[in-house]
């Protein structure tokens, strides 16, 4: 048998060095904050609701020394108004609502958690996740932020995404547009289209201007397509400020779009912006229309807003609506499965 010398690797220091190198590449673990507006002090230590700060702004301080290690903070809060003014958050983030008074297990139905700000996630706070708030102010998204069950309300813009998730949220009373998704860069041959938007499960209501908006124009630069998903969504009772040019919902060349319901828009129900004057772009996609219902609109079921493009409309209903099924038709015209 081989002598045991001081070179000589046994089970037990094998064991140990596998175990060094391990805790070596584990990355830190995610520190969490906690927020209560009725028990929180701003001195506390922010670890645990019995030391749980009163304010968001404390915790995000906090958060933001935690994500410069590298980790993604978490910031709980209990239920409460939270008022912030405009707030730019630029470091990944988990924000999370819904919980009660003095802590306890999370139920967003029952503890209603206020925020009163309009939040802005700049480039650097990508993966962030706010989930489980009544926001009033909106929330600008300009980087691969996810918006989940929040109920926005109020301000300009309730959700503007330029990549990300916007996934089961409320959205209503606004300004311009309760949800806009658009891909960033204004040239289209030079659209970074690298980021990508799905807008799912959204109840948008009462808003002003249009319900959903979403560009996605020719992305010249990767020619993938689609950058941007529209489903599963109800865009309910849009209130435009011009009724001859807004709508419900508003699409551009290339997003997919399935399964959504507009029903008593004011305006138009559906207004696509597909057509191009001269030739189409060496990228271009044709949007399809699958799954929708547009009912009750004071105008247009679909309306057609450049000349040329094409329509594919397949398993729709456009009924009852005022000024009929589609206003300035494609030449290419492709409609099946459909009830008008």
């Amino acid at each position: 048998s081989r002598p045991e010398g001081a070179g000589a690797v046994t089970p037990l220091r094998a064991a140990l060095l596998a175990l060094a190198a391990l805790l070596a590449c584990a990355p830190a673990l995610a520190q969490t904050y906690y927020v209560d507006a009725a028990f929180g002090d701003d001195g506390a230590t922010g670890r645990s609701w019995g030391e749980a700060y009163a304010t968001v702004q404390r915790a995000l301080e906090e958060a933001r020394l935690a994500a410069g290690a590298g980790t993604r903070p978490r910031v709980n809060v209990a239920a409460g108004s939270y008022t912030m003014g405009v707030h730019t958050i630029d470091f990944p983030v988990v924000l999370v609502g819904g919980y009660p008074a003095g802590g306890g297990p999370r139920d967003r139905g029952s503890n209603e958690t206020n925020l009163e700000v309009g939040l802005r996630f700049e480039p650097g706070a990508r993966a962030s996740i706010l989930d489980g708030f009544s926001v009033t102010g909106g929330t600008a998204l300009l980087e691969d932020v996810t918006v989940r069950n929040c109920a926005v309300r109020g301000g300009g813009v309730g959700i503007l995404a330029r990549a990300g998730r916007i996934l089961r949220n409320e959205v209503s009373l606004h300004q311009n547009a309760g949800i806009t998704g658009q891909t960033p860069g204004d040239n289209p041959g030079l659209k970074d289209c690298s980021g990508r938007i799905l807008i799912e499960r959204n109840w948008v209501h009462d808003n002003q201007a249009e319900g959903i908006e979403v560009e996605d124009l020719n992305c010249g630069l990767d020619g993938e397509h689609p950058v941007v998903t529209v489903r599963h969504n109800r865009i309910h009772d849009t209130l435009p400020r011009q009724p001859e040019f807004d709508a419900g919902l508003v699409v551009s060349c290339c997003p997919v779009v399935y399964n959504n319901e507009v029903v008593g828009s004011q305006g138009a129900g559906v207004r696509v912006w597909s057509g191009y004057s001269v030739m189409p772009p060496a990228s271009w996609v044709s949007p399809m229309l699958t799954n929708l219902t547009v009912v009750g609109s004071s105008r247009v079921a679909i309306d057609f807003m450049q000349p040329g493009g094409e329509l594919n409309l397949t398993r729709a209903i456009l009924w009852g609506n005022a000024g009929g099924d589609v206003e300035d038709m494609p030449a290419l015209t492709d409609v099946s499965y459909t009830l008008s």
